[in-house]
């Protein structure tokens, strides 16, 4: 779990006091693995990459070694493509950051578990840089290379999952070109524009929420699915977390027979600590909906959010957690009903685990990064006309950026204000 202080690498301290992650080497080129195309190679480094004609069929992933086990990170060859033909959007990131606040990367890698960090962290790039946004654009948000051009076929999402969503009639699971622009081969859509004013129907504040929650979270340096929301139909796209070379499964209640819905074999890869970071900074950015059916497993058992549209404010950390405990416990006991030998993580060490985050990003500065990064999503969503998307006609919307400012500074044992 590691312990102790450290400080930014350019070793500012600035009281930034936080567990380190653990001791993480650079991915070795040495060691290849095996895929469908036998004659692709491990790169370790944008340099790497000639083009995309390259790298047409290289999808390896690259592996990072802890002291404590081993990640296999989410970085493949296509996401180093797409990030390569967009590094132009990254180039005043560094600039954008002063020296006495730690890079997105910085952060993450010295507060959180591994396995939490965002792949476009892992390659530098920092998330406050990433969510730049022109408000003329008709695609925003920082999932740069998607354009709904690049779709290629579209299917209802009760024909391509299983899923009882109250979001059901307005989402689709959508198929993309397969050219490299984006590392995904799919991506899920929400349609927030269909105009109906039904109880329950996704609306603007839902949209809202799903793009400033995951901005908010990949500006910390977790690993979040790319978002983008198409100004012209009011639709949200988000990035399958599954991709070439890397499978994912639905956490789950279990089977309707009483059974896990996912394998002993994959919930034994789950890491505790992980798993208990990720929902920790979920919490803090509001989003307590942290339900079995909320997370995907990856395949080398990393725990990923993926469903931001509700989300709420609370002004003590004891009200988050009376809200969102049973959630929370619904996820751990689904994992522990998996696992060989069971799970120790209780939902009492997540929430004292999101006082942690809370506090040290509160003494390092970064949340301030954070903040700005969701109101660039606040003032967008704030100017779109509610009616546009079936509900009643007001501007108002619960801004992401106070809400964060009002968690990280109540919970903070660094910050003795308290924000109302």
């Amino acid at each position: 779990m590691g312990g102790g202080a450290s400080s930014p690498s350019d070793g500012n301290t600035n009281d930034f006091e936080q567990r380190e992650s653990p001791p993480v080497a650079e991915p070795s080129t040495s060691t290849s693995e095996s895929d469908t195309d036998t004659n692709s190679t491990t790169e370790t480094s944008t340099e790497n990459v000639t083009g995309v004609a390259a790298g047409m069929n290289e999808t390896k992933t690259d592996k990072i070694w802890s002291s404590k086990r081993t990640w296999r990170d989410t970085v493949t060859k296509n996401d180093k493509i797409e990030f390569k033909q967009i590094s132009d959007v990254f180039e005043a990131s560094e600039a954008n950051t002063p020296t006495d606040v730690p890079t997105a990367k910085e952060f993450s890698r010295q507060v959180f578990a591994n396995g939490v960090q965002a792949r476009h962290i892992e390659m530098g790039y920092d998330g406050f840089t990433a969510h730049s946004l022109d408000p003329d654009a008709k695609t925003i948000g920082g999932w740069k290379t998607f354009d709904v051009s690049n779709i290629k076929t579209r299917e209802s999402i009760k024909d391509a999952v299983e899923t009882t969503g109250r979001t059901d009639d307005f989402m689709e699971e959508v198929t993309l070109k397969p050219d490299l622009s984006t590392a995904a081969s799919k991506a899920y859509s929400t349609d927030y524009g269909h105009g109906s004013s039904a109880r329950n129907t996704p609306n603007r504040d839902n949209a809202h929420s799903q793009m400033a929650v995951s901005a908010a979270l990949d500006s910390m340096g977790v690993d979040v699915p790319n978002h983008a929301f198409d100004t012209e139909s009011k639709t949200v796209y988000v990035e399958s977390v599954a991709r070439t070379n890397y499978e994912t499964q639905v956490l789950g209640e279990g089977n309707g027979d009483g059974t896990p819905s996912i394998s002993s074999d994959l919930a034994d890869k789950i890491d505790a600590d992980q798993m208990r970071d990720m929902m920790a900074a979920n919490i803090i950015a509001g989003n307590v909906d942290l339900k079995s059916d909320n997370l995907m497993i990856g395949e080398d058992g990393r725990v990923l959010t993926f469903d931001f549209d509700f989300t709420d404010t609370y002004g003590t950390l004891a009200s988050a957690e009376s809200r969102s405990q049973g959630w929370v416990n619904d996820s751990l006991q689904a994992v522990d009903k998996a696992k060989t030998d069971g799970f120790e993580l209780t939902s009492e060490e997540v929430f004292d685990r999101v006082e942690e985050i809370a506090t040290q990003l509160d003494s390092s500065g970064r949340v301030d990064k954070v903040i700005e990064t969701t109101e660039k999503y606040d003032e967008f969503f704030q100017q779109e006309n509610r009616e546009e998307y079936g509900g009643v006609s007001d501007t108002y919307v619960d801004p992401v950026s106070e809400r964060i400012n009002k968690h990280v500074t109540n919970w903070s044992n660094a910050n003795n204000d308290t924000v109302l």
